[in-house]
């Protein structure tokens, strides 16, 4: 601190830089009401009459300057006038020499805390890479202002120190700490600024009022005044959502004091949530209401991360529930068991079977609104005494955490929390441990036991499982039964993509029918080619038999198809002989070979894998006489009951109901 006063004239230059210039602004009138008339004096030394309090710098005269503001009134007689920034060491250009002492040249009546503005921009910068996130809280001008209590500045208090520390020894250094990552260079000069702002925190709010707070966090309990200490923006808190710890980031605490008893701590927080196909982040609020001396610090609503009680086990525990949650959102819709509790506004408990899903719960589930109005939460309840809309509904303002999205407002998470927003949702990726942590611990779903929509707790969500045979409790015959597993195994995922038996592409998407007789005037007037297709003969049938296995042939020429399907000389036999067999006079269209042939090609390779080993690669599937005769047996017991039931054919009950003409079988209109 340089010895020279505002006292006396100064003979130095106005280019020196100084560590700290003292601003006393007076302003008269009361602290609840705008002030009449301010003025400003300048010291180079702290006023008199007052606390020391924080430096804050201004230009190229100080690292910081520390304002403090004083309400009062002049006495009787001429005021002392305001002093320019630029002329306060030349005491002879205010028009009045003399020192100004609080309590003669202006009655000071109440005083208030003093804020401090960094005027050094090597401090700004180092500040910069040092605050990795601070929503509310900007950086970005060349002088920042801080006000009490520094917020920012005891948040990373420590940061500062090591850097502060670090540069003692002149050289430049690289700083990794949690979340930092970063080179900064370092030199005396910026060692000594640092420690000017840091001097100033800690001789007027850090020693006295954060050590000792510090100090009673180790033994696990917090003050109710100063809980903002304890809960830092991008620090990872855990709080109970319906009894069940879960995971979220701070990103904002604030102080609502009334003259209510509603004076309590808002907590501001984000987790991770999914919606539109992502992961993202959502938004959510908790209160600390007041309370008298120490509280144990995990029975707050709201606490870090290593109060949590066996932390180690209970962490491990959140990261399992979050890694099984991003499994079942990641491949939905997800088919579960589950036996609890649901989550509901009132006692529910469901046990049986669980398709999750989000997209369905938010789309269809009636009571989802109803729902959402039930669970908002105790605090958003209570926030309608201020609501400045009364007509406003509780749910449109503040939404709910189980089916509405609400991002934080926050600037995209910064530069620390960027890359959880909008995060592809893949069974394939894997998150961070953190991000684990930050996912819910509930989802939305359909209850096939109650048919009802619901929210069901993760903890209470269980893999289905499956009996690995259920065929064998299935009381039908044997031909049948390896029938229906054939066609189910066409519908199973990551099997190769069926052979396609239709000549054209999309054929049978146009405007077809085999009941001309439902065809109204308005149609028939819109159709300018007709093409009828007459029932097959033998003759016929033979050759749609023969062409398919022909088309089969020429697809498979040249392809690195795998399995590769091969149709045996008798299967070929059986289908066009002209000899006397079962099947010979079971009349059959187009369609119904196409069909029978695919099937019959599923019955092959069901039995083909059947004989795999569990590494082993199906290459080829022989479809043979036996594979033909279970399709056409299948298909000739359904029509024979058909005729049974009726006592016609369904081509002849098409006749007789005049839905189509003798001979017959499909109309095709363009």
């Amino acid at each position: 601190m340089s010895d020279k006063t505002g006292e006396a004239s100064y003979s130095g230059t106005d280019d020196e830089v100084f560590d700290t210039i003292y601003v006393l602004r007076c302003l008269e009138g009361t602290a609840n009401a705008p002030p009449k008339s301010k003025v400003n004096r300048y010291q180079l030394e702290p006023f008199k009459g007052i606390p020391k309090e924080t430096d804050e710098p201004r230009k190229p005269y100080a690292v910081i300057d520390v304002i403090t503001p004083v309400w009062g009134n002049w006495p009787e007689g001429p005021r002392r006038v305001n002093q320019e920034r630029e002329t306060f060491l030349h005491p002879e250009s205010d028009g009045n020499k003399k020192p100004f002492r609080l309590g003669q040249d202006f009655i000071n009546h109440t005083r208030g805390h003093p804020n401090v503005r960094i005027l050094s921009p090597r401090v700004v910068d180092t500040l910069k890479k040092l605050v990795q996130y601070y929503p509310n809280h900007s950086l970005a001008e060349k002088e920042v202002i801080f006000e009490y209590p520094y917020r920012v500045l005891v948040h990373h208090y420590e940061e500062l120190l090591h850097v502060k520390e670090s540069c003692r020894a002149g050289t430049s250094i690289r700083l990794k700490m949690e979340g930092i990552d970063g080179e900064f260079p370092c030199d005396k000069e910026l060692g000594h600024q640092l420690g000017v702002l840091l001097r100033f925190i800690d001789e007027n709010y850090y020693r006295e009022e954060v050590k000792p707070e510090l100090s009673l966090y180790e033994s696990g309990h917090a003050t109710y005044e100063k809980l903002w200490i304890l809960l830092r923006p991008g620090s990872i808190v855990f709080a109970k959502i319906r009894g069940e710890i879960a995971g979220f980031v701070v990103y904002k605490v604030k102080r609502e004091s009334t003259t209510s008893p509603l004076d309590r701590w808002v907590v501001s927080v984000w987790s991770l949530a999914y919606t539109e196909e992502l992961l993202t982040r959502q938004a959510n609020e908790f209160a600390i209401h007041r309370y008298e001396g120490t509280k144990a610090i995990p029975s707050l609503e709201v606490f870090p991360e290593r109060y949590l009680e066996d932390s180690g086990n209970m962490r491990q525990k959140l990261i399992n529930r979050g890694k099984e949650y991003h499994n079942i959102i990641c491949r939905l819709p997800a088919y579960k068991r589950y036996c609890g509790n649901v989550i509901a506004d009132k006692l529910d408990h469901y046990t049986g079977e669980i398709i999750i899903d989000p997209a369905g719960y938010v789309s269809y589930a009636p009571q989802k609104t109803d729902l959402a109005k039930r669970l908002v939460s105790k605090l958003e309840r209570q926030k309608q005494w201020r609501s400045a809309n009364k007509n406003e509904s509780l749910i449109e303002r503040f939404g709910n955490f189980y089916t509405t999205f609400t991002a934080p407002s926050d600037l995209d998470g910064g530069t620390k929390w960027t890359k959880f927003n909008a995060m592809d949702c893949s069974p394939d990726t894997t998150l961070e441990e953190d991000q684990y942590l930050l996912l819910p611990g509930h989802v939305l779903g359909h209850a096939l036991g109650r048919k009802e929509w619901m929210v069901f707790d993760m903890n209470y969500v269980k893999d289905k499982s499956l009996e690995k045979n259920p065929m064998k409790h299935l009381q039908l015959e044997d031909e049948n039964k390896e029938l229906l597993l054939a066609m189910s195994n066409v519908h199973k995922g990551n099997q190769v993509k069926p052979w396609a038996a239709d000549f054209i592409k999309g054929k049978g998407e146009g405007r077809t029918t085999n009941r001309p007789g439902h065809i109204d005037e308005a149609i028939r007037s819109r159709i300018h080619v007709s093409l009828e297709y007459l029932k097959p003969d033998k003759e016929r049938r033979n050759k749609i038999w023969e062409s398919l296995f022909r088309k089969l042939v020429e697809d498979q020429k040249g392809l690195e198809t795998s399995p590769r399907i091969v149709i045996s000389p008798s299967a070929q036999t059986l289908a066009t002989a002209d000899a006397d067999n079962e099947f010979k006079d079971f009349l059959m269209n187009g369609r119904d070979i196409r069909n029978a042939l695919l099937n019959a090609i599923s019955v092959a390779q069901r039995e083909a894998e059947t004989e795999l080993s569990d590494d082993e690669k199906l290459q080829e599937v022989t479809v043979d006489q036996t594979h033909i005769r279970k399709v056409l047996r299948n298909k000739k017991g359904f029509e024979d009951n058909f005729v049974r039931t009726h006592g016609k054919t369904s081509e002849a009950a098409a006749v007789e109901n005049f839905y189509r003409a003798v001979g017959s079988e499909t109309q095709e209109s363009h």
